[in-house]
């Protein structure tokens, strides 16, 4: 029998798909792209940007354990510290599936994807910002969306350097997947995922800052332009994609919270 938490997990992880695959269609119908190029392949990435993009993104997922961590602290409500997963295999598997998987496959395609060069016609810099903060605003967590503008900043700048999704879905994937493994680690053997996630959260935070500031350095954003700035929110307010974009994520937002409150 599954568990109440497991359905919730379950739910949620359809209600993502569903949406995706629904902004995915109208995006590329009504904005004359196509998936394809959104997924060329690429040659010539670089080892040294791999590693600096990665380490950046595991500094990244550390500021929000210390975002959940304070929460926790100072209202007293474990729940703060994140997922907390039970010894129950069907839970794990779907959280892991939608974390490693799902989540950097849909966030890549959608915001990384479509979004990013959508709203980049006006500039890369605006393209940049205005899908970040749109991801942010779709995690629906006033706790998550500081980390979740950071983390699609580092991954859109990744994608406009390659001009493709490709590169940044898999450092996305491989990121979630170090997390996870802690999580899950935790989970199984330590019975609490506090002390071990609050040494990895250290770990990570010291050495990826000094990445963060190596990638500040070499990936300055874009430089935009006053003819460019002076377009960039008429294109934002005007776009048809845009609107169904927020129109799709509001709806599974409210799929999802419901799912969480009456499952």
């Amino acid at each position: 029998v599954l568990s109440d938490t497991t359905v919730k997990y379950a739910f949620r992880t359809i209600a993502v798909i569903i949406s995706t695959f629904s902004v995915l269609f109208a995006g590329c119908r009504y904005s004359s792209l196509s998936l394809a190029g959104l997924t060329r392949k690429t040659d010539g990435v670089k080892t040294g940007d791999v590693i600096i993009f990665f380490v950046t993104g595991l500094f990244i997922t550390s500021v929000q354990n210390i975002i959940n961590i304070s929460a926790a602290n100072i209202t007293g409500n474990s729940a703060f510290y994140g997922v907390k997963l039970e010894k129950d295999i069907c839970q794990i598997v779907i959280v892991c599936l939608y974390t490693c998987l799902i989540v950097p496959l849909t966030e890549g395609l959608v915001f990384r994807g479509l979004a990013l060069k959508n709203l980049s016609r006006a500039s890369q810099r605006f393209g940049i910002v205005a899908c970040s903060l749109l991801c942010a605003l779709s995690t629906c967590s006033p706790l998550s969306i500081p980390a979740a503008f950071m983390m699609s900043m580092l991954l859109s700048v990744l994608t406009v350097k390659y001009n493709t999704v490709i590169p940044s879905v898999l450092i996305h994937i491989t990121i979630n997947i170090c997390n996870m493994i802690i999580t899950v680690y935790s989970a199984l053997l330590w019975d609490s995922d506090v002390f071990i996630t609050k040494m990895w959260t250290a770990v990570t935070f010291f050495v990826g800052c000094i990445a963060a500031v190596i990638f500040i350095i070499k990936h300055p954003l874009p430089k935009i332009y006053s003819c460019q700035r002076k377009r960039s929110f008429p294109l934002f307010a005007t776009s048809v994609f845009i609107v169904i974009l927020i129109a799709a994520y509001i709806s599974a937002s409210l799929i999802r919270c419901l799912a969480f409150m009456y499952l």
